[in-house]
């Protein structure tokens, strides 16, 4: 890689910030409108080059996502690209972003975020092996958000 390619990698600007921070948080003020009285934790991982009207080859992704403990399910296409919904929450996005979403009842319970922690490397790992398969080589961002946290 030349250094100019380099320096355009991670050279982010302005526009690209935007855009993914308002891709990210529009998801989540949707998700702290639905059932108020849950906790939720959402994973997403964002592609730097996702919003660069790139689209991933959606068929080859259904076919490498067998591999993982939290990502192989049977997937089907919606609008958006690839979902699951059978055990928790799963999208790939046309664009390459994963988001993957967890409920937790109860408000009045305590919400322990070290039970998360394993599932978020494991998400990681099995995310980043997925790019690799999908040859998404770019820079990845990572996101973990808590919403309805009192």
């Amino acid at each position: 890689m030349e250094y100019e390619e380099l320096r355009r990698m991670f050279d982010l600007n302005n526009s690209l910030i935007e855009k993914i921070n308002n891709f990210r948080n529009g998801r989540i003020v949707k998700y702290e409108s639905e059932n108020p009285e849950y906790y939720k934790v959402i994973f997403h991982a964002v592609p730097l080059n996702a919003f660069s009207n790139n689209s991933i080859n959606l068929e080859k992704a259904k076919n490498e996502l067998t591999y993982g403990r939290l990502i192989a399910r049977n997937y089907i296409y919606n609008f958006d690209g690839l979902y699951n919904n059978s055990e928790e929450y799963l999208q790939l996005f046309r664009n390459g972003t994963f988001e993957r979403y967890y409920t937790i009842p109860y408000k009045d319970e305590r919400m322990y975020l070290a039970t998360y922690e394993e599932e978020y490397i494991t998400f990681c790992k099995e995310i980043l092996h997925l790019y690799k398969k999908l040859d998404i080589v770019c820079p990845v961002v990572f996101f973990v958000s808590l919403t309805n946290i009192e």
